[in-house]
């Protein structure tokens, strides 16, 4: 059924999304989230495999089909629960890129699969980071803004809202714009929602 609201509010998202990272610079340095970049066609394929569960996650989004993608279990889907176990000897800044990251490339994926218990996943995902992280418990990368964007069109979460708000926010905070990288993700972020609106009306 078709939610013009909902549809409204994705496409003003993807929009801003767009402007945005069209301030951003185009030069990304080498090394940055390489398996992200080359499923965006901005780098060839890295010469190791992937090993990081973002990275495994990204080269199945770059190999243009989902095949047998791994989804990370938990016991229970109605409970939060982030992607990547926690650890202790990892910065929190690092961990929450990683996490975000993570879910951002299975979001992608999900649009390509009927994976049981993708959706529900990675909507434990987002709830856990909305009662657990703060927005700038990252790097100021705007990973997986476009699926809090989501929970607000779609259910009316105004927490969600504030946490794509501040992720946007806090990626031009530096330089009055986005680093070339969030400007990549961002543009991502776009197409994701740009492809729920079109789903809808598919």
């Amino acid at each position: 059924m078709l939610d013009p609201t909902r549809d409204a509010e994705l496409g003003r998202w993807a929009r801003l999304l767009g402007t945005v990272a069209a301030t951003a610079g185009a030069d990304i340095p080498v090394g940055l989230a390489p398996w992200f970049l080359h499923s965006r066609g901005r780098r060839a394929a890295p010469p190791t495999a992937p090993s990081a569960l973002d990275d495994v996650l990204w080269s199945a989004v770059a190999a243009g089909s989902p095949g047998r993608f791994s989804i990370p279990q938990i016991a229970d889907p109605s409970r939060p629960a982030a992607m990547v176990p926690f650890d202790d000897a990892v910065a929190i800044e690092v961990w929450t890129e990683r996490d975000l990251s993570a879910m951002h490339a299975m979001s992608r994926l999900v649009e390509r699969t009927a994976a049981p218990g993708a959706v529900a996943r990675l909507d434990a995902a987002v709830r856990w980071h909305l009662e657990f992280t703060q927005p700038d418990n990252a790097t100021g990368r705007p990973w997986a803004l476009h699926l809090f964007v989501r929970r607000w069109a779609e259910a009316g979460d105004a927490e969600a809202r504030l946490y794509a708000e501040t992720l946007l926010h806090n990626c031009q905070m530096l330089a009055g714009a986005p680093d070339p990288l969030s400007g990549e993700i961002l543009r991502d972020s776009a197409d994701a929602l740009r492809a729920l609106v079109s789903e809808e009306h598919g």
